[in-house]
């Protein structure tokens, strides 16, 4: 098979090594390896160091293993989405939209985890006396791997402090395949991660699988690890190569100083860390019976719920 590796631009590089230049400093080598359970062991790549001179890593290709684990677990979830603003005095509606949302099994019940943007509307409002912002997370549907239906869905809460909102079918097809993220550590600094998502449906609602990497880790909004590389779906886990959870991305606002303005430099693609979120699904699994209840005696378009933040601690 091939296996495509990945080190440091090196002028000592073998020409036996068939390569293409990705990024500034980096080469990738495609390497035909003989291996009878199709991944690259410590062995495979012994054998390719001794030509390579150069630290060597699996990338993507590996890694598509990975997909193969979660991929059924990642959903999108239809949303018409409202919003509603008030500052000194006026208010303002904004015209409903609607449009696709990331989202991922994290119980075989149906319940879904899928980002949030309470916890930036929460911020701005806390920047701006004065203003306030309601929001509405509407009529979701959820779309599984390869089923075209549209399954009825109802929120059941969002978590203000973290930017997560679950979701729970009303009438699952069965068991569903998920994620349990009650495994698993929450990644370090340096720590190579990857995520899984789904393109658009005009895409086929095709999986894709990207790299991301923790590159420092701040104490302030919460604590965070700072995460660098292609996968940016806020609400979604990223992974070890293995395919454990290793905590979940999310898009954090910062916070201003005295007289300060907050723009798009402001905000920080983190990882939050599992310990935060796994409280968070805790709350948000106590309300899923209220919900279905609500969901069933009512055709009555419900209220956005809310619940207590989880801890932005240990």
């Amino acid at each position: 098979m091939n296996t495509i590796l990945r080190g440091p631009l090196y002028a000592g590089a073998p020409p036996s090594v068939g390569s293409t230049c990705e990024g500034e400093g980096l080469i990738d080598w495609t390497v035909t390896v003989t291996n009878p359970n199709g991944t690259a062991t410590a062995n495979t790549l012994a054998e390719v160091a001794k030509v390579a001179r150069v630290p060597l890593s699996v990338d993507l290709q590996e890694n598509y293993r990975l997909a193969e684990k979660v991929a059924p677990a990642v959903v999108h979830v239809r949303l018409v989405i409202s919003a509603k603003a008030s500052f000194q005095g006026q208010e303002f509606a904004m015209p409903e939209q609607e449009g696709d949302v990331a989202g991922v099994v994290v119980d075989p019940s149906g319940l879904v985890l899928a980002g949030s943007p309470m916890h930036m509307v929460r911020n701005l409002e806390a920047q701006m006396p004065g203003l306030t912002i309601s929001m509405g997370l509407n009529r979701p549907r959820v779309r599984l791997p390869g089923d075209a239906k549209e399954h009825e869905a109802v929120l059941v809460a969002q978590d203000a402090t973290l930017g997560l909102a679950y979701f729970q079918l009303v009438s699952p097809p069965g068991p569903l395949a998920s994620v349990d993220l009650s495994v698993g550590t929450t990644a370090g600094v340096g720590d190579d991660l990857y995520g899984a998502r789904r393109l658009d449906r005009a895409f086929d609602d095709a999986l894709a699988v990207q790299r991301a990497r923790v590159a420092g880790t701040i104490e302030q909004p919460r604590r965070m690890g700072i995460v660098r590389g292609e996968f940016r779906e806020h609400g979604l886990p990223l992974f070890r190569a293995d395919g454990s959870p290793a905590g979940v991305y999310a898009i954090q606002l910062g916070v201003s100083g005295a007289g300060e303005t907050l723009d798009a430099s402001d905000m920080l693609g983190g990882l939050l860390p599992l310990e935060q979120v796994r409280a968070s699904l805790a709350l948000a699994r106590k309300r899923v019976p209220d919900a279905l209840v609500k969901a069933r005696s009512s055709t009555a378009e419900p209220a956005t719920p809310a619940m207590d933040a989880a801890p932005a601690k240990d």
